[in-house]
């Protein structure tokens, strides 16, 4: 009886894994449409910040809303002096989203990234700024400003499917300006965007 047990048991064991794999491609795979399905949204669904965008003084207002020096917890080696600095991530959240918890992987690589070129960086939570969220339509959401407080990027980390990866359309804006001196600056504001979003709420 014993070699015949031991048969059974190698065989029920040869099984468990695959079956596991199997089992856990299925849970992904529908909870990646799900996610599709149902968190898949506009970045500006309600275009609040499409219609700041008309305003000649937008910029200047959005700048001025935002920390004149970065807090030291989230600067890394770089000083929090903000002169120091060659410009500055904001990462925007509101909590309680479960995009941003997907999002959480692209914001740790670009946080790695900034550090290496002296850039600083902190989170934001937009819940209790209701000027901030006249320009967040939504998060998670980023914005950059270059070593002059000049506003460089404002938009979403990716659109679409990119929202699970770690480099996307922000990544694909900045970095070259920051990476060659011989760019121009050009500001982009990414408001026609869909993806995992969860919206802010207007101000009154």
């Amino acid at each position: 009886m014993g070699p015949k047990n031991n048969k059974t048991d190698f065989t029920i064991s040869r099984w468990i894994f695959p079956l596991a794999a199997v089992i856990w491609f299925c849970i992904a795979f529908w909870a990646i449409n799900w996610v599709g399905e149902s968190k898949f949204k506009e970045f500006d669904p309600e275009l609040r910040l499409s219609s700041q965008m008309m305003s000649l003084s937008m910029e200047a207002e959005l700048v001025r809303l935002l920390p004149a020096s970065v807090a030291q917890a989230d600067l890394g080696n770089i000083a929090s002096d903000s002169d120091r600095a060659n410009g500055t991530i904001f990462h925007l959240t509101q909590g309680a989203c479960f995009c941003e918890t997907l999002s959480e992987s692209h914001k740790n690589t670009l946080n790695e990234w900034a550090s290496s070129k002296q850039i600083a960086y902190q989170t934001i939570d937009v819940s209790a700024m209701a000027d901030l969220r006249r320009f967040v339509p939504s998060t998670p959401a980023v914005i950059v400003l270059n070593k002059k407080r000049e506003l460089v990027y404002l938009g979403p980390y990716s659109t679409g499917m990119g929202c699970f990866q770690s480099s996307g359309m922000v990544d694909e804006r900045i970095k070259p300006y920051f990476q060659n001196s011989a760019v121009e600056l050009h500001a982009t504001i990414q408001s026609e965007a869909k993806g995992c979003y969860c919206p802010t709420v207007a101000p009154l």
